[in-house]
Parts: structure tokens; C-alpha cells; sequence
């Protein structure tokens, strides 16, 4: 078996630490291992300010031996790929900010290394989480807890350079700390890289995060869940070796709450609608109506009267042989009768008629006798008395069927989500220290988390609809000319105060960062040849650029003038390709966007895609020779985005 020399060795195993920061104190106390010497020592260590408006470099970034890089805050993923990229040794190990590495640790890193054959593309370090002393831990200290048990996680991770070229390395789509390390270490399993857990080991401090809302704010990681499904398929969980989640139970737990309150509001409505019925029904207070004087019966229905009440005869009419039996009569009003007319009588069909008539017998052609009814005016308020009479009588309506339904589903609903609810707090009070605030903390978060959790998740469905693996879009970097394109154009400018952006140049660039594309700027800046504009001036532009536009993955300016005789001079490619080895992409893999013909001639040059964007100093003839052009540079984005032919 061949030896292989410890030089040969040593260099196969050197390593650059890369961590993100967000200017946590822990920084320095992670650094200090790291900067102490010895065989095992890093060959560069890279802090990569994540804050989105530093103030001055963190606390224990400025000592000597760290090179120091800015992200803009656009997240750890974002941060973590700026910083590999600016390395150049076999392997790159990724530290948090407030991991507590060991006197040890870069030997045990050495050891870690070395024992990885080619096939290997990570080794994972050990996290140690002290627990709480005396007590049990409370739900936001079981989170820290869990990194002891997390697979792949960046908080001490190291990579094989190889293994994150043929991933494409981080993913800056995932904006928080959450999931960018597990969507990493998929990719680099899927390249045909294997992973493996070493032996150094590190200490995370315990997190006691005591705020109300804080495991509801964390709800927002079901965004990024989204986008993990959209990318790995609907088992990643099982790939990882983690379990299920709740969003099911959550998903139902919501739909139980949202059905009781809509059962409950069409409740209300129903009740709402026959309290109005019955006010609207009653009215306002009448008297009595007066009974109405009987009259004596016809002379003809006299005759076979028998003895009424107060001597009165009632009529008896008679029935003939196989004849209907005369009905029952029965009142009600006459809409036939004149106005302020009342009847009574034998009822004609499909008519009601109001007591008041007279009931007198009648012949008609066929010899059949009856009772017909005669009107007999009654005083105008008497009808409109015995209405309000017989309203105030009645019963007030109820709810209606439907309505009594809505209810008794509401509260079906209500005791499910009760249930639910209560589950889901016992199983988060049950392993804590259960005091009282502990307890309340979780009673109020239980009830607020599931709803949480399926907003986030729509939200995140909707955003990554779309989405694509990562890498596998044509166009990964998207390089901008400065003056003209995302500033005005003022010649050889030296002030800082007249930097003024272009229209939409702001909204481009974020849709650019929010798809997770590496950012450039390439600029020809001869003024510094010409003795008009002093490399400080021009980094003190630059400066002003970046703070109203944000922050780019790296600036590259060609500083000499037209008869220098360089190869970075657009229309050249120079600066196209210093710009793609620094974003760690392929010439090919850029898109230009300028608005002369000189940034269009030099990504052609350099095998880039360009795209002219039209403005006051574009001549006609380099709009017609342009292979693409955008009215806007949002529209030219969109294009690079939805990977548009040429």
C-alpha cells in the first residue's frame, strides 16, 4: 500500500472556516480557537457580516487573521455562499456565531479530514447542548436542545470544495436559518457524495428566549417547507431522518375553528333576521278590536231557524240528498271586498275572509240553496286593530331550521378545536418545568401557532410555485453595468450625493436577490486614468450605490482608460470573466444587462447573455444589433428569470 507524504496530505486537508454573523457577542470566544496557531490552523478565516446597516465591523472580526465580507442581511444561506466562494482551499467548514469550539477542535478537525476517502463530500461535528441545572427545559430551550440530534446542520459542518461545486452550493432562496443546511446536504447526497458524522466536538450555549410570540414567529419556517417539498419531493423528511410535522393536525385544528366561527356567524345572522321579523311583526301597541253585533238571519233562513243565543235564530241550511257536506265557514279577509269592508261566511275558495258579513241563503239557477255573503261596512281602523291584535297574540318567531343547524354545528366545531387545541398545549406543557408562565406561555401560543402555520404554508406555496431546482436554471449570476443602467449617468462623478437610482433599478435587483441569482456590478471607470476621480472617490460612489440599491456579491471596475491597452475594459470581457470566477459560475452561466452597445459586445465576447436596456445614450444602430432588448430592467429580469430564449 502506497504512503502518502505528510505534505501531499496536509495540503489535501487544508481548510478555510467560514461564519456568519449577525453580530452575536459569542463571535470572539468562536474565534479564538481558530486564531491560535498551531499545525492545525485554518488557512483563512472568513466572517461574513450578515447585519443589514453594520456599524463598524462585529466584535472580534477585526483581528488580524479574519478576512471580513459583507452579505447585506440577506440571510444565512446567502451569507454562508458569499463567504465559500471568496476561499480557495479543498474543504471549507462552516461555524455559527455562537458554537463554542474547543481547545482542541482544529485537531480533531485534522483527524475529521483525514480519515474522509474521495467519496466522502461532509463531515458533520458534534454539538453538545448543556441542559437547564435543577429543572426541566422549557419549549424554547428543547429547540436548542435538538441540535444535538440534527442532521447536517451548518452549525458545524465541513465540506469538500468539490462537493459544493457540483451542488452549486447554498441556496439563497431560503432567507432564514432553517432548512438551508438540510437542502444543501440533499443536493450534495443527490451529486453521489456521502456524509458522515466525525468525532470533534463543540458547545452550543443554551438559548433562553422567554418572548410570548416566539415559537409563533417561528411558524414562518412552514414557507420554507414549501419550497423544500417543491424541491425535494413530498418524503425529504424521511431522507433526513426527521419526523413527521403537525401542519395535518394544524391544517385541521384551523379548518375546525374557521367552521365554528362561520357556523357561529350564519347562527347569529338567522337570530338576527327573526328578532327583526318578530319587532317588525308586533308593531306599535293597539287596542282590542271590538266584536261586531250579530245580525238577525234572513226571513227566508228564519223559517228553519232554530233557537240562538238571546233568542236569536241560527241559520241551519239544509243538505240534499248526495250533496258535499256544507264546509265549516271560517274568516278571513276578502281582498275582492271594498276597502273598510268586512266579511263572514261560508269561505269561497282559495279566499279568507275577516269576521263582519252576514251569512244569508241563496238559490241558484240549479235549485240548490246556500249562504252568500253580504258586505256590511265596518269602521276603517277595525281591520287594521284586529291585525295588530292577533300579532301581539302570536308567538315571536325563532331561528329558523337552518339557523338552530348553524348552531348546534358551531358548537360541534368549537369542541373539536377545544380539543385539538388542548392536545397540542399538553403535548408542549407536559415535558416543561410547568409553571404557571410556562403553562400560560403555552396555553395562548397553542391556540395561535396552527392557524399560524397554515398561513405561513400558503404563503410559500403560492411564493415557490414555480420554483425550480436549484442550478438548474440557465442563468445563475446576472451582472449589471453601473452608469446609465442602475444610476444616472453623470460623467466621471465623484460625489456621493449625486447618485440618483434609476427607475425600477431597485425593484430589479430584489427580484433578482429573492430568486437567490449572484449579484455584479461591471463598470468602466477611466476617470481614475484620466486624473478626474481618486480611487477613494470612486469607492465612496460605490458606497452610495450600494446603500440605495443594496448590496452586490462582488464589484468589478476597470480603472484604466481607453488607450491602456487592457483586457478588462468593456467592450473586452475581462471584467465579465473576473466577475464569474469571483461569483463561482461559468462565464456562460451570466446574464449582462447594460444600456450601451459596448456592455452587449462584451458579454458576447465572453460567451455571456446579453440584454440591452434602452436609455438616453443608447445609439439606434446598437438597438438594432442588440440580440435582446427591455423596455424596463424589470423586464429584462423577468425574462432572465423565466429563462427566455435569446
Amino acid at each position: 500500500m502506497d504512503r502518502v507524504a505528510p505534505a501531499t496530505a496536509a495540503r489535501a486537508t487544508a481548510y478555510s472556516v467560514v461564519v456568519p454573523t449577525v453580530g452575536r457577542p459569542e463571535l470572539a470566544r468562536t474565534l479564538r480557537p481558530l486564531l491560535s496557531g498551531g499545525p492545525h490552523a485554518p488557512a483563512e478565516v472568513v466572517v461574513v457580516d450578515d447585519r443589514p446597516a453594520p456599524q463598524g465591523p462585529p466584535a472580534g472580526a477585526e483581528a488580524d487573521g479574519v478576512t471580513l465580507l459583507r452579505s447585506g442581511g440577506r440571510g444565512p444561506a446567502c451569507a454562508r455562499d458569499v463567504g465559500w466562494r471568496r476561499t480557495r482551499t479543498p474543504w471549507v467548514v462552516f461555524l455559527d456565531d455562537d458554537v463554542l469550539p474547543g481547545d482542541d477542535w482544529t485537531a480533531e478537525l485534522a483527524a475529521d479530514l483525514a480519515a474522509c476517502h474521495d467519496g466522502v463530500g461532509g463531515v458533520q461535528g458534534r454539538i453538545e447542548v448543556p441542559p437547564p441545572a435543577g429543572r426541566r427545559p422549557t419549549d424554547a430551550e428543547r429547540g436548542t436542545l435538538a441540535l444535538a440530534t440534527a442532521r447536517w446542520i451548518t452549525a458545524d459542518m465541513a465540506y469538500r470544495r468539490a462537493a459544493l461545486e457540483a451542488a452549486d452550493g447554498f441556496d439563497r432562496r431560503f432567507k432564514r436559518a432553517y432548512r438551508e443546511d438540510t437542502d444543501l446536504a440533499l443536493r450534495v447526497l443527490d451529486v453521489g457524495y456521502e456524509l458522515r458524522a466525525g468525532t470533534r466536538r463543540s458547545v452550543h450555549p443554551m438559548v433562553r428566549d422567554s418572548r410570548l410570540m416566539r415559537s409563533v414567529a417561528a411558524q414562518a419556517g412552514n414557507a420554507d417547507d414549501a419550497l423544500m417539498r417543491r424541491l425535494h419531493g413530498p418524503r425529504w423528511r424521511e431522507r433526513v431522518g426527521e419526523p413527521p410535522g403537525r401542519l395535518r393536525r394544524h391544517v385541521l385544528t384551523t379548518a375546525a375553528l374557521a367552521g365554528a366561527a362561520a357556523a357561529g356567524a350564519a347562527f347569529a345572522t338567522g337570530a338576527a333576521f327573526a328578532a327583526a321579523r318578530s319587532i317588525r311583526a308586533r308593531g306599535a301597541p293597539a287596542a282590542a278590536p271590538r266584536r261586531a253585533p250579530a245580525l238577525p238571519p234572513a226571513p227566508r233562513a228564519r223559517k228553519r231557524a232554530g233557537a240562538g243565543p238571546a233568542g236569536l235564530p241560527v241559520p241551519v241550511p239544509r243538505r240534499r240528498s248526495g250533496a258535499a257536506p256544507l264546509r265549516r265557514p271560517f274568516s278571513g279577509p276578502d281582498p275582492a271586498a271594498p276597502r273598510g269592508r268586512t266579511f263572514v261566511g261560508v269561505p269561497r275558495p282559495g279566499v279568507r275572509h275577516a269576521p263582519g258579513a252576514v251569512a244569508a241563503p241563496l238559490g241558484d239557477s240549479s235549485g240548490r240553496r246556500g249562504f252568500a255573503l253580504r258586505p256590511r261596512p265596518v269602521a276603517a281602523g277595525a281591520r287594521a286593530r284586529w291585525i295588530a291584535a292577533a300579532s301581539v297574540a302570536a308567538p315571536a318567531p325563532g331561528p329558523d331550521r337552518a339557523a338552530r343547524a348553524c348552531g348546534a354545528a358551531a358548537l360541534a366545531l368549537g369542541a373539536l378545536w377545544l380539543a385539538a387545541t388542548a392536545e397540542f398545549a399538553w403535548r408542549r406543557i407536559a415535558p416543561g418545568p410547568r409553571d404557571p408562565a410556562e403553562i400560560a406561555r403555552m396555553a395562548v401560543t397553542s391556540a395561535l401557532i396552527p392557524p399560524a402555520a397554515c398561513a405561513q404554508r400558503l404563503v410559500g406555496e403560492w411564493r415557490h410555485r414555480g420554483a425550480r431546482p436549484h442550478g438548474a436554471r440557465p442563468v445563475k449570476a446576472v451582472l449589471f453595468d453601473r452608469d446609465g443602467t442602475l444610476v444616472h449617468d453623470v460623467p466621471y462623478n465623484c460625489d456621493p450625493d449625486r447618485v440618483r437610482p434609476t427607475p425600477h433599478a431597485r425593484a430589479a435587483l430584489d427580484r433578482v436577490r429573492a430568486a437567490g441569482l449572484r449579484l455584479g456590478v461591471v463598470s468602466n471607470q477611466s476617470g481614475v486614468a484620466r486624473g478626474l476621480i481618486t480611487p477613494d472617490e470612486l469607492a465612496a460612489v460605490n458606497a452610495a450605490v450600494e446603500a440605495r440599491l443594496g448590496p452586490f456579491d462582488v464589484w468589478r471596475v476597470c480603472t484604466h482608460g481607453e488607450d491602456g491597452g487592457c483586457a478588462c475594459r468593456k467592450p473586452r470581457p475581462g471584467l465579465i470573466h473576473e466577475a464569474a470566477s469571483d461569483l463561482g459560475v461559468a462565464p456562460h452561466e451570466c446574464a449582462v444587462i447594460g444600456d450601451i452597445g459596448a456592455d452587449v459586445d462584451a458579454a458576447r465576447a465572453a460567451g455571456a447573455r446579453p440584454i440591452l436596456v434602452p436609455g438616453p445614450a443608447t445609439r439606434a444602430e446598437e438597438v438594432a444589433a442588440a440580440p435582446e432588448t427591455a423596455a424596463r430592467l424589470t423586464s429584462a429580469v423577468r425574462r432572465v428569470l423565466r429563462g427566455g430564449t435569446r
